[in-house]
């Protein structure tokens, strides 16, 4: 029964495969094309179902991934589509964009906040940016269909560069952290100063 659940159904929260002893089932409200909110059923791990709850509560880093979003989609209208800045992101250029975010081809009735599987928002506009020279470069060799034959295209391009971004971004993260690590490390040293009086004592600074 396990390896059977293993193959049909994989975490919401990771998208790794679920084991039956690890499954959990909880409604997620998710935007409808109609613009209304419903409950969906979501299969969780044990562990992933908690991520997931104080993440998707965590309003400011929704908030900042909002922020990071609205730059994903201005740069790939401005930048690689070359619109102008009053023309609308097309449709279709939104659900691929939100398909790197959920790692998937769109993101059709798929949440696109506080996951962690897919590439961040932050690593798809980076990646963007990188790109972009190439991407211009083809654009001008290549003849479109139509704009979803050229978005589609980009999308290519993109997905070509994404994974060692993605791999550059997580390794600077953690050379960050490391960083910040000792930096509370040599504050919490410094907090104390032995006083040269002959006795053993120490103060607050």
């Amino acid at each position: 029964m396990g390896a059977e659940i293993s193959k049909l159904k994989k975490c919401y929260y990771c998208n790794k495969d679920l084991e039956e002893k690890d499954l959990v089932t909880k409604p997620v409200p998710l935007v409808c094309k109609n613009g209304k909110v419903r409950n969906y059923n979501r299969s969780f791990h044990v562990d992933c179902v908690k991520k997931f709850v104080n993440e998707h509560e965590d309003m400011y880093k929704r908030k900042q991934e909002n922020n990071v979003w609205l730059q994903v989609g201005e740069y790939f209208k401005m930048n690689i589509l070359g619109l102008d800045d009053s023309d609308t992101l097309p449709k279709f250029a939104v659900q691929r964009l939100l398909g790197l975010r959920t790692g998937n081809f769109t993101a059709n009735g798929t949440n696109t906040r506080t996951i962690k599987k897919g590439y961040s928002f932050d690593t798809i506009l980076a990646t963007m940016k990188v790109a972009n020279i190439e991407i211009q470069q083809a654009l001008k060799r290549q003849n479109f269909n139509d704009d979803q034959h050229l978005i589609n295209f980009a999308i290519f391009i993109i997905n070509k560069h994404i994974a060692s971004m993605d791999k550059r971004l997580r390794k600077i993260n953690k050379m960050n952290e490391k960083t910040e690590e000792i930096k509370v490390e040599k504050v919490q040293v410094a907090d104390y100063v032995k006083k040269g009086t002959g006795k053993r004592k120490f103060d607050f600074v």
